[in-house]
């Protein structure tokens, strides 16, 4: 078995992938990371541009946390009244884990969240009245050229695929061109990097990048506008 649970500080669990000696979230709290670095920083720009339909791109799905967080926020709130979240995975693996209750410690998400969670990972397409997701299985630079293609645009990304030093093919300028084929000027992209060459990247796509207070240990994160007109 090449992955195994970890058990984080909030209580939530993440994984330890050992051919790579990588986790898939912080250990001091896996849901408590992916709220504070993937969702909170929208939840900001939403106050300031308010939009009752999210459409959101979710790179590098994991288990699966970061959308979790999206749609519980759906589900408890009247803003937004829809989404759409489409999200990308190169391990079709991950979709043989078995997510429950005690991996998310004391962490309280609607029954149907996790409902819908398990149903994307089983069939991947989970619609309800107001939400559509989706999860596309493969390379990411092929995943954006099908979005491309589509003509698809997103209002949030969350870039989260394992570190660059680990995983460097998603974190090259030319997938942040393509990413910034998927965006307007209102777009939001949202990534725990602060490296110099991401940051260089994503200024040259078109996005004005911010550093903002990272997670716990972590002492930045990066909040990037995508600012060029299409």
């Amino acid at each position: 078995m090449n992955k195994e649970w970890l058990k984080t500080s909030d209580g939530s669990y993440t994984l330890y992938r050992k051919d790579l000696d990588e986790i898939y979230h912080s250990r001091s709290g896996a849901l408590s990371e992916c709220h504070h670095v993937y969702l909170k920083p929208f939840l900001e720009h939403q106050k300031k541009h308010p939009t009752d339909h999210w459409r959101v791109l979710d790179i590098g799905f994991g288990l699966g946390f970061n959308g979790l967080c999206y749609v519980d926020h759906l589900f408890k709130n009247s803003v937004p009244k829809s989404m759409d979240i489409l999200s990308v995975e190169n391990d079709s693996s991950l979709l043989d884990l078995k997510l429950e209750q005690k991996h998310l410690g004391s962490h309280q998400f609607h029954d149907e969240v996790l409902q819908q969670l398990a149903h994307l990972k089983k069939d991947h397409l989970a619609k309800t009245d107001h939400l559509s997701a989706s999860l596309m299985l493969g390379e990411l630079e092929v995943q954006l050229d099908q979005l491309i293609k589509k003509e698809k645009v997103f209002d949030v990304i969350l870039h989260d695929p394992f570190a660059p030093e680990k995983n460097p093919e998603c974190w090259t300028p030319e997938i942040f061109q393509k990413i910034a084929l998927c965006s307007h000027p209102k777009t939001v992209l949202l990534t725990y990097s602060v490296s110099a060459k991401v940051r260089t990247s994503l200024q040259a796509a078109g996005f004005s990048v911010t550093k903002t207070q990272g997670f716990a240990s972590k002492r930045e994160q990066l909040v990037a506008f995508y600012v060029k007109e299409r």
